[in-house]
């Protein structure tokens, strides 16, 4: 899991891999945790990944996690098949994003990179806001870096 949060677009994209192989209670359970507290914060929030559950097939799983995301009025923007083989079409992939922000469907585009599709959506976003920000850096002028030497 990896959060990033962009306060001047109040704005949190959260990038989560479930593992196949992972416990799913213990998973449903920590995101439910990450979801109570980024909700709080009134913000544009976009969880996306491979989360491996095939939204295309409805079973205890797959239930049990629409559920939790309607409880906090989150919906996958992605609908159509992420993962391509021969012989199946699976949806492992999600961009879930607040209902309130939803606009349309991610798009789904073959990129050739790997076996699972990449994800586009377009999010509308309130104008930037400014932020105060401090930035620190070096100045690199003659006399400091003599005085770097010299030290």
């Amino acid at each position: 899991m990896s959060l990033i949060e962009l306060p001047g677009y109040k704005l949190c994209i959260m990038g989560i891999r479930r593992s196949p192989d992972g416990w799913f209670d213990k998973f449903l359970n920590k995101l439910e945790l990450f979801i109570q507290k980024l909700v709080m914060k009134d913000k544009i929030l976009i969880l996306c990944g491979d989360w491996n559950i095939d939204f295309l097939h409805e079973d205890s799983n797959q239930k049990d996690l629409t559920n939790l995301l309607l409880t906090y009025n989150l919906v996958n923007t992605v609908q159509s098949p992420t993962r391509i083989m021969k012989s199946t079409s699976t949806l492992l992939d999600v961009i879930i994003i607040n209902k309130k922000y939803y606009m349309e469907l991610a798009t789904v585009i073959a990129l050739g990179f790997s076996d699972h599709q990449a994800q586009v959506l377009p999010v509308l976003h309130k104008k930037h806001a400014s932020v105060n920000k401090r930035i620190l850096k070096r100045h690199f002028i003659n006399d400091n870096m003599r005085e770097f030497e010299y030290l």
